[in-house]
């Protein structure tokens, strides 16, 4: 068994409450294809509210096509997990998932079956693994396991959900709330999720991630749009009337690059593999200084080659995914685990119960079949 230990460069939170090593996993070396498909399934944005408040389906943020030429850096303070921040320590960061798709199709299992389920995540916790995968970094990082039915749930883990700037940490936000523009009824809302249904190689996931903005809302969005309010699972619940999804063609991923840091594409195009994100728009500055963002389409034929090696890495994360869906269904419900990347390891292991945000056991009893 590995060593509890660890290394003396691992954060303290990684390492927090975990008993006993359950197994060690390690890079797959197939490089077979890998299968993909991906199903919009609900979406959500969150809003300011005396309890937690999302939107359903809510709209990102329209792309202005205006051109944005300097803007001042980002203050105030910054969300590493926007679900986490409002949901608080002792609620499941993952419950605006089953809040959303509970409005949107209520207990109907001819509508969504999470029976069907292997694994519920956000592309996050994806993207941290393929680093593992690829080897880009060592940084540790940890993600809390547990099970429910046959579907295995991960959660990330920071050891802060939001910091006040304090000095100079970039120009991000302020480039994006100049670029894009709120949709109608989403004009006091905050980050937008998209919940899609992704099959990876006969792994069907249930996939969580955040969209920068969208080409265009539905039309059915106006600033009159009937909301009809409602609480589910703890949150206050603001469904829109039609619940109309934003179309997935007109999603945007937005990044961020200098002459110093040039655009990964071997850590980039995996990840917007995983989403089927159509539209990357890559933001190119200088000091704050930004020059007209560079609109790519991921599906473009010059991007064939990039599209090529994400086949490898996403064959390997399906193998390591697999992996430890096995290991964690060994186990039973309500024990809590954790998967931790240390170096060139990661290994599962086991929880002191009563660590970490559990979900409540009406929404597990719905991934029994």
């Amino acid at each position: 068994m590995p060593s509890l230990t660890g290394s003396t460069s691992t954060p303290v939170y990684v390492k927090e409450g975990l008993e006993a090593a359950l197994m060690q996993f390690g890079i797959p070396d197939s490089i077979t294809g890998v299968t993909k498909h991906v199903r919009p399934v609900g979406s959500y944005s969150w809003v300011t509210g005396s309890t937690p408040t999302i939107v359903v389906p809510g709209s990102p943020s329209i792309w202005t096509n205006s051109r944005v030429r300097r803007v001042m850096p980002d203050t105030g303070v910054v969300v590493h997990d926007e679900n986490a921040h409002h949901m608080g320590r002792h609620a499941s960061p993952l419950t605006p998932i089953f809040a959303a798709l509970d409005a949107l199709y209520g207990a109907d299992e001819n509508l969504f079956r999470y029976a069907d389920l292997d694994l519920v995540t956000d592309r996050a916790n994806l993207e941290k693994l393929l680093r593992f995968i690829m080897g880009a970094d060592t940084e540790a990082f940890r993600i809390d396991v547990e099970r429910g039915g046959q579907a295995v749930l991960f959660t990330g883990c920071e050891p802060r959900v939001s910091d006040r700037i304090v000095g100079f940490q970039g120009y991000g936000r302020s480039y994006q709330k100049a670029a894009a523009s709120p949709a109608p009824g989403c004009e006091a809302a905050g980050g937008h999720y998209r919940l899609n249904v992704l099959t990876l190689g006969g792994l069907r996931i249930l996939l969580r991630f955040p969209v920068a903005a969208c080409l265009s809302a539905p039309s059915s969005l106006t600033p009159d749009s009937p909301l009809l309010s409602g609480h589910v699972h703890g949150l206050t619940v603001r469904l829109n009337s039609p619940p109309k999804l934003v179309a997935q063609s007109q999603l945007v991923e937005l990044r961020f690059t200098t002459s110093r840091r040039p655009l990964d594409w071997a850590e980039t195009f995996p990840a917007l593999s995983l989403s089927r994100t159509p539209w990357l728009f890559v933001a190119n500055h200088s000091t704050g200084v930004f020059n007209e963002p560079e609109k790519v389409e991921l599906s473009s034929e010059k991007l064939a080659a990039h599209a090529e090696k994400a086949e490898t890495s996403l064959c390997k994360l399906k193998l390591v995914i697999a992996a430890v869906l096995a290991v964690v269904r060994m186990h039973d419900e309500r024990v809590p685990m954790s998967l931790v990347r240390e170096g060139k390891k990661l290994t599962l292991y086991r929880r002191k119960m009563g660590t970490g945000s559990m979900l409540d056991d009406q929404i597990l009893r719905r991934f029994w079949k």
